[in-house]
């Protein structure tokens, strides 16, 4: 099938592919809302009034959150954010105060706690905690502006079939609203994407691995949660003449691109990228492309991105 005005993905079974952190969880999440005759935009407006008005909550200029964690004992937990993007978080155990989170805007450190020394974080979380700097006080406030995009599931007509359709960031996706799948989402009131799993003893030596095991998550009908792995749909997911055509001349482009890269100087490249964990983390072409996906850039000149990346190395481990 061929669409002009959405990119679709059909969703068949329990197969997706979405693409949008103790061990960390990275996840995409999406909301199935069911209000009729309501927009997402008039959602949102409504859920501002609910929690005071959305002039009120421009004003804010800090949140202090307190909180306890049961490991055994008691561990009282107080989390201060600011609007200029300041914030901190204080652990306190047994009368001794751990800081960790603790950004003055620019710098972003956390104790490590085997040496219980305070340690600078790398560049890729300092990256992200400055963009999760402008969500505050609520990531939906402006939303447009920062790039997100947020869809109110629904339903659509496509070539006689009905479909639910909903678009957590880039990409619609297609349910067949008469199919098991389907009726396994209509159930749900959320739905989360597990991406991947960070391990480490410290925040700052964690290292990522795409892939999450969810089999010891709970499993209840509310929510719809799946891991991101590519599932095997061969026999069941096909294209038309004209896609295969189009997928086919694609393939052939990177075929005929890839015969011409330099395979030692790509292996020394890879061997590389693989080293950068720990401290030097951020400095990884991974942690740059990342970098930019955020930032809702589009990679449309390959040789300035390389010069890019140079850059971002060289900021990274200075």
């Amino acid at each position: 099938m061929n669409f002009s005005k959405k990119n679709y993905n059909f969703l068949k079974g329990n197969k997706t592919i979405m693409n949008k952190k103790m061990a960390l969880l990275v996840f995409t999440i999406f909301a199935s809302i069911t209000i009729n005759a309501q927009t997402a935009d008039e959602i949102i407006s409504t859920y501002f009034e609910n929690i005071g008005g959305l002039e009120n909550l421009k004003k804010v200029e800090g949140i202090k959150m307190t909180a306890s964690v049961n490991q055994g004992m008691e561990i009282p937990l107080e989390i201060v954010q600011m609007k200029s993007g300041k914030q901190y978080v204080k652990v306190s155990i047994q009368g001794k105060d751990l800081m960790q989170g603790v950004f003055d805007g620019e710098t972003l450190w956390s104790t490590n706690f085997q040496t219980m020394k305070a340690e600078k974080s790398d560049a890729e979380a300092t990256a992200n905690m400055k963009l999760e700097a402008n969500d505050f006080p609520d990531s939906f406030i402006d939303y447009k502006a920062k790039g997100y995009t947020l869809e109110l599931i629904g339903k659509e007509t496509i070539d006689g079939v009905k479909y639910y359709t909903f678009q957590p960031n880039t990409i619609v996706y297609a349910v067949p609203i008469d199919s098991q799948f389907g009726k396994i989402i209509n159930r749900a009131k959320i739905g989360i994407v597990w991406h991947t799993t960070y391990s480490g003893g410290a925040l700052q030596d964690m290292k990522a691995s795409f892939g999450v095991n969810i089999s010891g998550l709970k499993k209840t009908s509310s929510v719809w949660m799946d891991d991101a792995t590519y599932k095997d749909t061969s026999g069941k997911s096909t294209f038309t003449a004209n896609e295969t055509a189009k997928i086919t001349d694609v393939l052939s482009q990177v075929g005929k691109t890839f015969h011409k890269i330099n395979a030692p100087g790509l292996k020394k490249f890879l061997a590389l990228q693989a080293s950068m964990t720990g401290a030097i983390a951020g400095a990884s072409l991974k942690t740059y492309n990342n970098s930019k996906v955020r930032a809702g850039e589009i990679i449309s000149n390959p040789g300035a991105h390389a010069k890019g990346y140079e850059k971002w190395v060289e900021k990274a481990v200075s």
